[in-house]
C-alpha cells in the first residue's frame, strides 16, 4: 500500500479572504468545549502559521488528510504482512500562486502522471526532475509492490515507531521522520 498526504491538502479550498473574524467563528462552532477550543487555538495559532487562512488550512489539513493517514498506515502494518510505504508531499510550485495555495489537495496527481504542463505553467527542471523521480516510484511500486526510482532515495517502508515516510520535494527529496507529530498526538487523544 502506498498512502501519504499533502502539506497543504485545503489550500486551495480555502477563500484568500478567509479573515481572523472567520477563523475565531469556525473555532467556536466547532469546538464547543472551552479546554478544547483553547488548546486548538494555541495549536493552530495565526502567529504560528502567518495568518487565520494559513492557521486553518494547517489544522482542516492535519485533521482531515494528514493525521489520517497515519492512523491508516499504522493500522495497515498492524494487520497485515504486506508493507506499507507513506509519504508527505510538500512542493509547492514555482508560480505566482504557489505560495498561497501550497502543496494542496490532488496537485501530486500532476506530478506522478507528468501533466505539469497545465494552463499555460512552465515547470522548472527540480519539478520536472521530481515528476520523474515520481513516476519512477509509482511504476516500481505497481509493477513489484516495491517502490523505487534510478538515482532517487530509497522510499523504505513504513515504520510506525517512527513514522517513516519519503518527503516528496524537488529542494529535498529524502526519507524522514514524523509528519506533525505533536499536532497529530493532540488529535490521537480525541481519536483521530
Amino acid at each position: 500500500v502506498v498512502i501519504g498526504a499533502n502539506a497543504d491538502e485545503t489550500g486551495q479550498d480555502v477563500p484568500l479572504t478567509f479573515s481572523d473574524a472567520q477563523y475565531q467563528a469556525f473555532l467556536t462552532t466547532t469546538f464547543q468545549t472551552p479546554a478544547v477550543r483553547a488548546a486548538v487555538a494555541d495549536l493552530y495559532s495565526a502567529a504560528n502559521f502567518g495568518s487565520s487562512r494559513k492557521a486553518y488550512v494547517a489544522l482542516t489539513s492535519d485533521l482531515k488528510f494528514i493525521c489520517p493517514s497515519g492512523t491508516i498506515a499504522r493500522t495497515l502494518v498492524a494487520a497485515q504482512s504486506e508493507p506499507v510505504f507513506r509519504y508527505f508531499f510538500t512542493e509547492i510550485p514555482d508560480s505566482p500562486t504557489g505560495p498561497v495555495y501550497g502543496a494542496f489537495h490532488g496537485l501530486e496527481l500532476l506530478f506522478v502522471f507528468g501533466a505539469l504542463d497545465v494552463r499555460g505553467y512552465t515547470p522548472t527542471s527540480a519539478e520536472r526532475a521530481l515528476s520523474l523521480a515520481m513516476q519512477r516510484y509509482w511504476g516500481s511500486f505497481a509493477a513489484t509492490g516495491a517502490p523505487a526510482a534510478t538515482g532517487s532515495p530509497a522510499w523504505t517502508p513504513f515504520d510506525a515507531a517512527i513514522d517513516s515516510h519519503l518527503v516528496l520535494d524537488s529542494v529535498s527529496l529524502r526519507m524522514a521522520e514524523g509528519v506533525n507529530t505533536a499536532r497529530c498526538a493532540f488529535w490521537a487523544q480525541f481519536g483521530l
